[in-house]
């Protein structure tokens, strides 16, 4: 029955339970309420949350370290890689930061057990 999985352990990146701030939602939690409402799910998954920390993070890092991007797609690339490049903060994912292989290194992912309620 459902009591099986008791106790079992795993790992991962994300879940919408966990609540991180956010420069563009304020957390991960408003996040969660909007996306829901948006796409009229009842939960928001690893990958849904993925893109939109993505987003989230080429916006909030062209705010903080990028430039004008103009026209020049060659420049273009090179600024919005710079700002990401850049980038650590804290974002609905957790903390970003990329190391020297351009890997997120911002943080482990995290461990969680599933408990009987009830």
């Amino acid at each position: 029955g459902h009591l099986d999985s008791t106790f079992n352990m795993g790992g991962g990146q994300w879940h919408q339970d966990m609540l991180y701030r956010d420069p563009i939602f304020g957390n991960s939690s408003n996040m969660v309420s909007l996306y829901k409402e948006f796409a009229g799910v009842t939960s928001v998954g690893y990958n849904p949350a993925g893109c939109v920390a993505a987003g989230v993070v080429v916006a909030d890092s062209l705010t903080k370290y990028g430039s004008e991007l103009g026209t020049d797609i060659v420049a273009r690339r090179g600024i919005i890689t710079a700002s990401i490049g850049s980038y650590n903060d804290e974002t609905l994912w957790g903390f970003v930061r990329f190391n020297r292989n351009n890997q997120n290194s911002g943080r482990l992912s995290v461990a969680w057990q599933v408990l009987a309620t009830g």
